[in-house]
């Protein structure tokens, strides 16, 4: 059985950062470079049957290296997109692939320090897989209930205000072997997931995003008023979220 997925993404720049370093990836569109300071909104539907990829991608390292590391990490998503086979092995190929791409850049370039996170979602025959490495996070949103599915990635007892991510796209391999988190789920319609940067979930609690989401009637409403009450809370981060709401 196919099942339709209505899907709204946002990317904006937000309420106080100069720059967007966060992008994302959703039918084969992303933040492209020229469209630096651009905020923007896109609303359709997907199917299982296509193997269809949605990313958010937090970009690290400064205003220039993170913009970077996301821009490279959404082109590079556009090579896995829509494959068929194994969700897991698929999810797992491109983020090492995508860190690849990051640490190569980072080399030839002489940077010290770049990375991104990364939320994946994919969709296809088999069911939903989610992929994350970071702190930027998967929900899933049933019967009003919000439950987290991704792990965040961040060092363990730290007592500044943001702890440092230990997981993330930019990681050479000969430090350290990137572990993405990785999970599958079957198709329950009705059900919504939400992909997201910490704009969202630095500035709202989970009980304030799935009653946010909960009350609009449709997902273009409900992602244009998610990204709303963050930057009514003040918007001190970049805001990407990509809400996917499964039919049947």
């Amino acid at each position: 059985m196919a099942y339709k997925i209505e899907y709204g993404c946002v990317n904006i720049k937000g309420g106080v950062r100069a720059a967007n370093q966060d992008n994302f990836y959703v039918q084969g569109r992303f933040r492209a470079a020229q469209e630096k300071f651009n905020d923007i909104s896109l609303f359709g539907t997907a199917s299982s049957d296509e193997n269809a990829i949605f990313a958010v991608y937090d970009g690290m390292g400064g205003e220039a290296c993170g913009d970077v590391a996301s821009l490279i990490a959404a082109q590079g998503t556009l090579n896995y997109d829509r494959l068929p086979g194994d969700g897991a092995q698929i999810l797992g190929d491109l983020c090492r692939s995508l860190n690849a791409a990051v640490c190569d850049f980072s080399r030839k370039n002489g940077v010290g320090t770049m990375g991104s996170t990364a939320a994946i979602l994919r969709f296809s025959p088999a069911g939903v897989h989610i992929c994350n490495l970071g702190d930027s996070r998967i929900y899933r949103l049933q019967g009003g209930e919000l439950m987290q599915l991704s792990l965040d990635h961040s060092a363990k007892d730290y007592y500044r205000k943001k702890a440092p991510l230990t997981q993330f796209l930019g990681i050479p391999t000969e430090e350290i072997a990137i572990m993405p988190y990785i999970v599958g789920e079957t198709y329950v319609p009705g059900v919504c997931y939400l992909a997201c940067s910490d704009g969202i979930t630095d500035m709202l609690t989970n009980d304030e995003i799935a009653a946010v989401i909960s009350a609009a009637d449709s997902v273009k409403k409900a992602v244009l008023h998610l990204v709303s009450a963050a930057l009514k809370r003040g918007g001190m981060d970049n805001i990407t979220a990509i809400l996917c709401r499964i039919v049947a």
